[in-house]
């Protein structure tokens, strides 16, 4: 492995990265020659504003019964806002495709999308609420959850996880329908013995 780093102005960090040996051996079958690039950006140059990115390029298996060697890339990016003191919100965006080395198939390819915003109520209460699309299986999934801590020892949870699913059925249904949603709760207490 052979690498780059520089810490620039702006709390910037900027890495490059090159693998030029990498063999591994996956189902009985051994690959060589899978080389990879890989440039890493993160910034933190306001308090109310920090990103990043990270890009991989180069040779994978494409890991399936029968594994063979592709070639392609996978890029993701993030940002984080803080409008104010109680308030922060998180993007963060991957993408990743992977083909035959002819490029005569292509294997996957697809995205992830993720919104995190947190809201703090007061030191002891805070709401979170995530929400991620996939393409990879056209699913989008919600998460809300309700955070409350009386003291170190003792907290309580109460949320939600929801999933909806893409349909295209011509005639029969098109559009995101749920096809599972759990509530839960947690309550934490640290019972002491004298």
């Amino acid at each position: 492995y052979a690498g780059f780093w520089n810490n620039l102005g702006g709390q910037t960090n900027i890495s490059i990265g090159f693998l030029p040996l990498n063999d591994e051996q996956f189902r009985g079958r051994f690959f060589s020659q899978m080389h990879r690039l890989m440039i890493n950006v993160d910034s933190d140059p306001l308090d109310v504003l920090s990103f990043g990115g990270h890009l991989e390029k180069g040779r994978y298996i494409y890991r399936t019964d029968s594994p063979s060697l592709g070639h392609g890339y996978s890029l993701s990016a993030y940002a984080t806002l803080k409008p104010s003191p109680r308030l922060y919100l998180t993007m963060d965006y991957s993408y990743s495709t992977l083909s035959s080395l002819d490029d005569a198939e292509n294997y996957y390819s697809g995205d992830i999308i993720r919104l995190n915003s947190r809201y703090n109520f007061s030191r002891r209460l805070f709401a979170r609420f995530i929400t991620q699309y996939n393409s990879f299986d056209q699913r989008l999934q919600v998460y809300p959850l309700l955070y409350y801590k009386l003291n170190p020892f003792t907290k309580f949870y109460v949320g939600m996880t929801d999933y909806l699913n893409h349909y295209d059925r011509p005639g029969e249904f098109q559009g995101y329908r749920q096809t599972d949603r759990q509530f839960f709760v947690k309550f934490q207490y640290l019972i002491r013995s004298h």
